[in-house]
């Protein structure tokens, strides 16, 4: 019985190794090579594969090289996005609160820091000068405060 070593490479995959290392298949990584050769050696269609990569190759490293001038540099340049821009507050801020508009969420916290102000500004104090309030003299407490609040808004 002899071993056999199977070769999982097709031609679709070899294709997609030509595009991606080059036609040269002693440039590809060692762990494919084998794989690659194997097919090369079986099928004719990957070496007219390779045979048309290698030619390819070939047209692009033997043309000249041609400097753009300074005016479509300029062009280009001028059209491309600018990777850095400095910073502005708002973005800083839409980093940090990414929902919109922040005066609405800022607003509606002043205005409940308002009323919790005058809530304990407005409260009165114990009249037996002690600081423990029982439970019903908290709602009792409250009740006072809020019928002054509102006898003072009438």
């Amino acid at each position: 019985m002899t071993d056999r070593i199977e070769h999982d490479m097709d031609l679709e995959r070899f294709e997609a190794l030509l595009d991606q290392y080059g036609a040269e298949i002693a440039t590809w990584p060692e762990a494919l090579r084998s794989d690659a050769e194997h097919l090369l050696a079986a099928e004719p269609a990957a070496q007219a594969t390779q045979a048309e990569a290698l030619a390819i190759e070939r047209a692009i490293s033997g043309a000249p090289s041609v400097r753009a001038s300074p005016e479509l540099m300029a062009r280009v340049l001028s059209d491309a996005p600018h990777a850095r821009r400095s910073r502005t507050l708002a973005d800083i801020i839409r980093d940090f609160w990414p929902f919109g508009s922040v005066w609405r969420p800022t607003a509606a916290m002043a205005v409940a820091v308002i009323l919790g102000v005058l809530t304990g500004y407005t409260a009165p104090l114990p009249l037996n000068g002690s600081d423990d309030l029982a439970a019903g003299d908290t709602i009792s407490v409250l009740s006072y405060s809020l019928d002054q609040g509102l006898e003072d808004l009438e």
